[in-house]
C-alpha cells in the first residue's frame, strides 16, 4: 500500500514551490507581514492535502534550507495532534515517510521527527503503528551515529510522553528497552549517555517493574557516571539523585554517604547547570525522614557552600543590569510589570472577630500583597475549592529569595536549601551559621558576600527562631544601619531579612523599642532612589502591618506622609505594590485610619490617581482594590468623596454588562471583566463603610438602575462576577437600599437559590447564601413568606454537601448556611417551625461551630423563635440544642433569656423521673450537663 500511495499522491510543483517560498517569508520580522504569512499557512495546512505537502518537504527536500523542513515537521505535528481527523491513508503515508529522516545528519530534523513520532503515539497508541518500537529498538544497534541519536531521541520523546503505555504494551517492551538504555551508560558518546539517563528517568516516579527488576543494576550505573567527565551528563545524574530521594528515599539510604558526598562537589561545581541542579537535593533530603539525618555530619561543610552559592555570580549581576542604579525617574517597561489576577471578595463565614466589627469583619477578600495567613475560599477552575492547606511561613522561592532574578538560580536555590535545613536541625545549626556570618559580615569583605551573609540570617528566621532571638537586640540595629548601605541589593536584601523577623518585634516585650526604629528605617526605603529597594521596602513593610496592626496607630502620621510622599515618585510597576500597601495598612489599624488628618493626607494622593486615570488603564484595578480596603477602614469619614466613587463604579458596570450583550449577539470576543470585579468590590467597600450613609447618597433613578445592573451581573458567566455581584446585593440591603430589592424578589430570589448547589464553585454559593440573610433581616417575613420553602430546600441541601466535603471554602459555606437559615427563622418562624425536627440536628451542629459575634446571635434568636412555636420536634434531638447552646461563652443577655426559658420548659414539659432519664443518663456528656447546670441551672 505505501508504494501505491506513493505513486498515487505527488506534490503539484508549482503548488510546492509556493509553500516552501511561504516557509521562508514567515521569517520576516516585521510584525505585520508575519501575521499575514501565519494566516495563510493555517490555511494552507486546512487544505485535505496539506499534511501531505508537509510530510514530503520534510522528509523528502533534503537540500531545502534547515528552517523550512522544520517549520514542515512542526506543523506537521501540531496537524497530528487531531490526529483522529486525519484521513487514514494520509496517516499511512505519515508514518510510511517518517521515520526516513531518522538518521537525518541535521539534529533540528531529528528532534522534530521524535516529537512527531511521540504525538502519533500519544494520540493514537502504539496499536496505531505497528513495527514502530521494533524499528527503533533495532536503530540502537546501529552503526550510524544519526540513526542511533534520533532513535534515542524519539524513544526519550515516547518515555517522556507516552511512558505508562509503554509499560502496559503487549509483550512488555520495557524488558528490552530498560536493558538497551542501561547499556548506553557506559557508552563513549556523550549523547547516548544522556539520551539514556533522560529516559531512564521517565519511569522513576511510576516505576514499572522492568525498572524495579534492574533498579541495581541503574543504581551502579548512575554511580558511575558520578565521575563522568561531561557536565550535561552530571547535571543528569544530580537530577536522578533528586528524583530518587523523593521517590525512593529507602532505597538510597545505604549509599546516602557517597550521594552526599558527590552532592557537596556538584553544588561547588564549575559549570552553573550541574550546581543548580545538584542545590535542589538538600531542600529534597529535608524531607525525607530516612535520609535528612545522614546529613548532620555534613554540616559544617554543607553550611559553608550554600552560603558560597548565596553570592551573586558575575552572571546575576550583569543581567540585574541597570537595575543597580539609582533609577527611580526611569519608567518601567511593560514586560517589567507583572499581570494581576483579581480575586472577588467572599463574604459571611466564621472568622472569629471583635463583637462590636464582627458582621463588617466577617466579610474578607484575598487581594493581601503578601500574606501567610490567608483565609480566603478560591475556587479552582473546576469550580472545585482549593484543600485547606497548613499556615505556615514557608519562604517563597520564586519571591522572598530574589524575587528580581529572572530566573531560578543557584542564590536562590542556596538560600532555600538553607531554609529547609534550618527547619529540620533547628538551633542545631547555629554554633555552624554564626561564625561563618561573622567572617560574612566583615566591613573589609566584598559587598556581595555581605549581602548574602544578610540573606542567610533572613532565610533561617523561622528555622533557627528560638536560637537567633537571643541575638536580634543586636542583630536588628545592624539590620536597620545595612538600609543606608550605598549598594542597592544590600539595602533591598536587609529590607527583606527585617521582615523574616517582624512577629518577633511585635511579640517582644518593649515592643516600642524595636518597632519604632524598624519602622522609620522600613518607610525611608519606601522613598529610597532605587526601585528594587522601594519595592522591597514596600513588601517588608506590608509583612509588619500585618503583624503589627493597631500597634501602628500612633505612628499613622509619619506613615501617611510618607506613602504621600511615595506616590509622587513610583513608576508603573511599584505604584501597583504601593496600593496593596495601603490597602493592607487599611485592613491592618482599620478605624485608626479615622483619627486627625489621617484621613485627607491617605485619600489625597488615591483621589488624585482616581481622577487622573481613564476606565481602560491597567493600574485602575489595584487602586480599586486599595480603595474597597480604605472605604471599609475610614467608614462614614469616606462620605465626602463617595458620589463620583459610586458614579464612576456604576458607570463601568453598567459599561461592561453593556459590551457582554453585544458580544453576545455578534457572536464576538467578551469584554474584559477584571475592572468591572474590581468596581462591584468597592461598591460593596462603600455600603459597608458607609452603612445607613449609602442610601441618602443614592437618588431613587439611581439605586434603581445600580440594584437592577448588579441583579444583571449576577447573571453573568463569568465566576467572579457573580461571586462578587451576590456580595454586593446583600451589602446593598444590609446597608438599607430596601425599596429597589423588594420589588425584584420575584426574579432576584430564585436567581440566588440556583446558585446554592453542588454544582456552583462554593465561594459564588457562599455569597449567594449570605446575600439571601440579609435581604431576609431587611426586607422581613412578610415579604419572604413566600420563599421560604423553597429556600429551605435549596439550604438544607447544601448544608448536607458541606457536612459531607472537606476544605476550608465548604466549612465557610455551611457557617453561612447555618446563619441563613437562621435569619429566614426569625423573619419567618412560623414557614420553617413545622419542618424543624427533620434538620434540628444538622442545623444545631453547623451554629455550635459559629464564633460569637453578631451574625451567630441572630441566628441563635431565629433557632429560638422556631423552638417555642414547635418545642415538640426537639424530642430525641434536643440534645443537639443542648450542644448548640452550651457553645455560648458569653450570650447576650436576650440570649441568655432565651435559652433559659427553652430548657426550663422542656423540663417542665415531662415528669422529673423522665427529665432526669434524659439528662442524668450516661449518653448525656458530664461537661455538657455540667456546663447548663452552670449557666442556666437546669
Amino acid at each position: 500500500m505505501s508504494s501505491l500511495m506513493e505513486s498515487v499522491w505527488q506534490p503539484d510543483p508549482q503548488e510546492l514551490t509556493k509553500i516552501v517560498n511561504l516557509f521562508k517569508e514567515s521569517r520576516a520580522p516585521e510584525l505585520n507581514v508575519h501575521k499575514v504569512i501565519e494566516e495563510q499557512i493555517k490555511s494552507f495546512s486546512d487544505l485535505p492535502d496539506g499534511n501531505n505537502y508537509l510530510t514530503f518537504i520534510f522528509t523528502k527536500l533534503r537540500t531545502e534550507d534547515e528552517y523550512v523542513r522544520s517549520v514542515a515537521g512542526i506543523l506537521l505535528k501540531n496537524n497530528l495532534r487531531q490526529y483522529d481527523t486525519v484521513k487514514p491513508e494520509v496517516q499511512h503515508y505519515i508514518k510510511n515517510q517518517v521515520l526516513s529522516c531518522i538518521d537525518d545528519p541535521l539534529i533540528t530534523i531529528r528532534n522534530t521527527l521524535g516529537s512527531l513520532v511521540s504525538t502519533i503515539v500519544e494520540k493514537a497508541g502504539f496499536q496505531a503503528w505497528p513495527g514502530l518500537l521494533d524499528c527503533l529498538v533495532g536503530l540502537l544497534d546501529s552503526d550510524n551515529y544519526h540513526a542511533v541519536d534520533g532513535s534515542l531521541s524519539a524513544l526519550f520523546k515516547i518515555c517522556e510522553d507516552s511512558g505508562s503505555k509503554l509499560d502496559k504494551e503487549p509483550g512488555a517492551p520495557l524488558n528490552i528497552l530498560i536493558p538497551k538504555f542501561l547499556s548506553f551508560f557506559e557508552s563513549p558518546n556523550e549523547n547516548f549517555r544522556k539520551h539514556a539517563i533522560d529516559c531512564l528517568n521517565q519511569f522513576l516516579t511510576e516505576m514499572p517493574q522492568a525498572l524495579i527488576n534492574h533498579f541495581p543494576t541503574y543504581l551502579k550505573g548512575i554511580f558511575y557516571l558520578t565521575q563522568d567527565s561531561s557536565p550535561e551528563v552530571r547535571r543528569r545524574v544530580c537530577h536522578a539523585f533528586v528524583m530518587l530521594i523523593n521517590l525512593r528515599d529507602e532505597d538510597l539510604l545505604p549509599y546516602m554517604k557517597d550521594i552526599i558526598e558527590f552532592m557537596l562537589r556538584s553544588t561547588q561545581d564549575d559549570d552553573e547547570h550541574v550546581a543548580l541542579e545538584a542545590c535542589e537535593f538538600w531542600s529534597a533530603i529535608t524531607e525525607s525522614q530516612y535520609c535528612q539525618e545522614s546529613l548532620r555530619p555534613f554540616l559544617p561543610r554543607l553550611i559553608d557552600t550554600l552560603l558560597v552559592g548565596m553570592v551573586y555570580s558575575e552572571i546575576d549581576l550583569i543581567l540585574l543590569g541597570p537595575q543597580l542604579d539609582e533609577d527611580e525617574m526611569v519608567p518601567d517597561a511593560s514586560h517589567d510589570i507583572r499581570p494581576r489576577f483579581h480575586k472577588a471578595k467572599v463574604v459571611g463565614g466564621s472568622r472569629p472577630n471583635k463583637e462590636d466589627e464582627a458582621e463588617n469583619k466577617n466579610k474578607f477578600s484575598s487581594k493581601e500583597m503578601k500574606s501567610n495567613d490567608d483565609e480566603e475560599l478560591d475556587d479552582d477552575e473546576d469550580g472545585e475549592e482549593e484543600e485547606e492547606e497548613e499556615d505556615d511561613d514557608d519562604l517563597d522561592e520564586e519571591d522572598d529569595y530574589d524575587m528580581h532574578s529572572p530566573d531560578w538560580n543557584l542564590r536562590k536555590c542556596s538560600a532555600a536549601g538553607l531554609d529547609m535545613i534550618s527547619n529540620v536541625f533547628h538551633d542545631e545549626l547555629l554554633p555552624i551559621l554564626l561564625p561563618l556570618l561573622q567572617q560574612r559580615l566583615n566591613e573589609q569583605v566584598p559587598w556581595q558576600v555581605k549581602e548574602s551573609a544578610i540573606l542567610a540570617i533572613g532565610a533561617v528566621a523561622e528555622g533557627c527562631s528560638t536560637g537567633i532571638s537571643e541575638h536580634l537586640s543586636a542583630l536588628l540595629p545592624f539590620l536597620v544601619s545595612q538600609l543606608i548601605d550605598k549598594q542597592p541589593l544590600v539595602r533591598s536584601i536587609s529590607c527583606w531579612t527585617l521582615s523574616r523577623y517582624t512577629k518577633w518585634i511585635v511579640l517582644s516585650e518593649n515592643l516600642e523599642a524595636f518597632l519604632g526604629p524598624v519602622l522609620t528605617a522600613l518607610l525611608q526605603k519606601v522613598v529610597d532612589s532605587n526601585k528594587r529597594v522601594q519595592e522591597a521596602a514596600c513588601s517588608a513593610f506590608s509583612t509588619l502591618e500585618e503583624a503589627a496592626c493597631d500597634a501602628l496607630s500612633p505612628h499613622l502620621p509619619l506613615i501617611l506622609k510618607t506613602l504621600s510622599l511615595a506616590f509622587q515618585k513610583y513608576q508603573t510597576k511599584n505604584l501597583i505594590i504601593l496600593y496593596d500597601v495601603v490597602g493592607t495598612l487599611a485592613e491592618s489599624v482599620g478605624s485608626g485610619l479615622q483619627e486627625g488628618d489621617n484621613v485627607e493626607t491617605l485619600l489625597a494622593p488615591l483621589i488624585k490617581k482616581w481622577n487622573d486615570l481613564p476606565d481602560d488603564d491597567p493600574t485602575l484595578s489595584p487602586l480599586l482594590e486599595c480603595l474597597t480596603s480604605v472605604t471599609i477602614a475610614v467608614g462614614p469619614a469616606f462620605l465626602p468623596y463617595a458620589p463620583p466613587v459610586i458614579a464612576r463604579c456604576q458607570r463601568i458596570l453598567e459599561a461592561t454588562l453593556y459590551a457582554q450583550a453585544v458580544a453576545t449577539r455578534d457572536d464576538s470576543d467578551p469584554p474584559e471583566k477584571d475592572v468591572m470585579v474590581c468596581a462591584i468590590d468597592l461598591l460593596s467597600g462603600l455600603a459597608e463603610g458607609l452603612g445607613a450613609a449609602l442610601p441618602p447618597l443614592l437618588s431613587p433613578a439611581v439605586a434603581e438602575s445600580l440594584v437592577a445592573a448588579t441583579c444583571e451581573s449576577a447573571k453573568d458567566s463569568d465566576d467572579d462576577v457573580r461571586q462578587t455581584s451576590f456580595a454586593l446585593i446583600g451589602d446593598l440591603a444590609k446597608a438599607g437600599v430596601h425599596n429597589e430589592i423588594l420589588i425584584r424578589l420575584d426574579s432576584l430570589i430564585p436567581l440566588i437559590l440556583s446558585n446554592l448547589n453542588e454544582n456552583v464553585p462554593p465561594s459564588i454559593s457562599n455569597n449567594a447564601c449570605w446575600a439571601l440573610g440579609e435581604i431576609a433581616l431587611r426586607v422581613g417575613g412578610e415579604a419572604v413568606s413566600r420563599f421560604v420553602e423553597n429556600s429551605m430546600k435549596s439550604l438544607l441541601d447544601l448544608l448536607e454537601v458541606c457536612r459531607n466535603s472537606g476544605g476550608k471554602s465548604k466549612h465557610v459555606l455551611s457557617d453561612n448556611v447555618a446563619i441563613t437559615i437562621g435569619r429566614l427563622a426569625l423573619c419567618c418562624p412560623g414557614a420553617i417551625a413545622p419542618h424543624l425536627e427533620s434538620f434540628l440536628a444538622e442545623w444545631c451542629l453547623a451554629l455550635k461551630a459559629l464564633p460569637e459575634n453578631l451574625e451567630k446571635a441572630s441566628a441563635f434568636r431565629g433557632l429560638c423563635a422556631v423552638v417555642r412555636i414547635n418545642p415538640q420536634a426537639g424530642g430525641n434531638r434536643f440534645i443537639y440544642f443542648c450542644y448548640a447552646i452550651a457553645s455560648w461563652q458569653q450570650p447576650h443577655s436576650d440570649l441568655q433569656q432565651m435559652f433559659f426559658s427553652i430548657l426550663q420548659g422542656f423540663k417542665n414539659s415531662m415528669s422529673l423521673d423522665t427529665w432526669n432519664q434524659f439528662f442524668l443518663s450516661p449518653q448525656f456528656p458530664e461537661d455538657l450537663r455540667v456546663s447548663l447546670q452552670k449557666k442556666y441551672h437546669v
